[in-house]
């Protein structure tokens, strides 16, 4: 996981471990967001990716993904669930505000999901 320099603390830290519990169910938007990665290829950026809700069925599809948030407790459990699914090798993780980042490439679909 990249990390660029971020001294603010982290509002998720105590949310995190119960995002899922809310967000892990809603599933309807995959499908959606599965088509657009099939038209453009890839590789595909999901900013504010959470706990990887959206990177895993991604990256199981065989989707090169990056996924950028502010939160080191979300993006630790967004690690978790890609070790778990055997797919952290496949999907780069950094740590960087939405609203002022460079990650010195291109992407050929950048997802905004759910309330971001």
């Amino acid at each position: 996981m990249y990390d660029h320099a971020m001294p603010e603390m982290d509002p998720y830290e105590t949310l995190a471990r119960f995002y899922d519990l809310e967000h892990a169910g809603f599933t309807e938007d995959v499908p959606l967001y599965l088509d657009f990665a099939r038209r453009t290829g890839g590789p595909i950026l999901e900013l504010g990716c959470g706990t990887g809700r959206l990177l895993l069925p991604l990256a199981q599809a065989g989707f090169e993904t990056v996924g950028l948030d502010r939160s080191p407790a979300m993006l630790a459990r967004a690690q978790a669930r890609l070790e778990a699914a055997g797919l952290a090798e496949r999907v780069a993780l950094v740590r960087g505000n939405i609203t002022g980042f460079d990650l010195g490439r291109s992407f050929g679909l950048a997802i905004l999901a759910l309330n971001s």
